[in-house]
């Protein structure tokens, strides 16, 4: 059986569109999807390039009067595309649904981390992950689990590129974000290499793929070229880096793409993607420094304590909204690869196995006192008016219970 559900979604060209749905828990056959809907979406390129000016608005800082919660403004946008892209009956597949989310489809233009179901944005709410559309619809040709390849006690490589291009000097904040990554980084168990500004030439970026890492983590300028319908990073010397380039890396690397534009959907996180990385992180939009450095360190932490990938992203996502209530970085970036994947050894309880199937916690898998101070915290956040238990309800219980 498998654990993560998955939706396929092929545009047909001519606003017609297909979906294909697999629930968790089941044995997912090729031929057998759970769901099948067919419609037609006359408006969707028009609704979704409004929505992404919608977020980078937000992200500049536009729309910073209130947080993002189901009342906000932009949270009713992505409602109105959530109950306008899909069918009513996958609505409520994934209104249920507690389980990761792959989803793939040859419309990358659909900014999934973005929809929100009246109640919390998808992406908060279950962990969420893609995958490049495979045209044969053969589930054999799926993204497979990535096992973690590193043990706790083993050394992680990590490969800063940070800066190379930046004449109009727009981008300070960029070393600052690698800097806070790599004092918030454990040096007993992490290895770093730095390259920026006029030092990180295509020659010696492509020997660092070859010498191998399993981290790569790009701070600086993206761009498109709209010719070739390529994106590319500017690199010193006149030399850029193009997806064709991204072919001489070793091994299984998490690559992180943290630059404007960086066109997640068509091109670099593609190249890595299909060169074997396990998994790529990138933005849709032009991301605020301070935000992407937040969203980074929480998601690197998440991943060297063993959390799988997807989880991780959702994680992070909380966490920098959590740091930045009125802005839209959380919703900003996606993953490509297997919701599962995990980057070192950790966490052995299948964290999935602790809800029902209606996606509610499960006392049976609880000690008596972890289910006690579950509920205590719980019944300390309803006594607050508190829609969600915060950290300080945990604690409050805690001494309760010890003292």
């Amino acid at each position: 059986m498998d654990n993560i559900a998955r939706l396929d979604i092929e545009s047909l060209g001519r606003s017609r569109y297909n979906f294909k749905f697999w629930r968790a828990g089941i044995v997912q056959e090729v031929l057998k999807p759970t769901l099948r809907a067919s419609a037609t979406l006359e408006k969707i390129q028009f609704y979704c390039e409004q929505l992404s000016s919608e977020l980078l608005r937000a992200n500049q800082g536009a729309l910073r009067t209130q947080p993002l919660d189901s009342s906000s403004s932009l949270s009713k946008s992505c409602e109105v595309l959530y109950r306008y892209l899909l069918p009513e009956n996958l609505q409520k597949e994934l209104e249920k649904l507690s389980h990761p989310l792959l989803i793939s489809t040859n419309d990358p233009s659909i900014p999934w981390e973005l929809l929100h179901d009246g109640r919390e944005f998808l992406a908060l709410r279950i962990p969420i992950c893609r995958d490049l559309h495979r045209p044969t619809n053969q589930m054999t040709q799926m993204p497979t689990v990535e096992n973690a390849y590193k043990e706790k006690n083993q050394k992680i490589s990590f490969l800063f590129i940070v800066n190379p291009y930046d004449p109009e000097c727009e981008l300070d904040d960029s070393y600052e974000e690698c800097e806070s990554i790599m004092e918030s980084l454990d040096p007993e168990t992490i290895s770093s290499t730095y390259l920026s500004d006029e030092h990180a030439t295509l020659w010696e970026i492509e020997k660092e793929f070859v010498d191998g890492h399993d981290v790569i983590h790009y701070a600086g300028h993206a761009f498109y070229d709209k010719k070739r319908k390529k994106g590319y990073i500017q690199l010193p010397e006149n030399q850029q880096l193009f997806p064709e380039d991204v072919k001489y890396f070793k091994g299984n690397p998490f690559v992180f793409l943290n630059g404007c534009n960086t066109d997640v959907g068509a091109s670099l996180a593609q190249a890595f993607f299909l060169k074997g990385a396990r998994g790529v992180v990138g933005s849709n939009v032009k991301v605020p420094s301070l935000q992407a450095k937040t969203f980074a360190v929480n998601l690197y932490e998440q991943l060297l304590c063993g959390v799988p990938s997807a989880e991780a992203m959702r994680l992070a996502r909380m966490a920098t909204r959590e740091h930045y209530p009125l802005d839209a970085t959380f919703l900003s970036f996606i993953l490509y690869g297997h919701p599962e994947t995990t980057l070192v050894s950790g966490r052995d309880l299948d964290l999935h196995a602790l809800l029902t199937d209606k996606g509610y916690l499960d006392e049976n898998h609880f000690t008596d006192e972890a289910w006690s101070l579950i509920r205590a915290a719980a019944c300390r956040a309803g006594a607050d008016h508190k829609k969600r238990v915060d950290l300080e309800h945990l604690l409050m219980a805690l001494i309760t219970e010890n003292k």
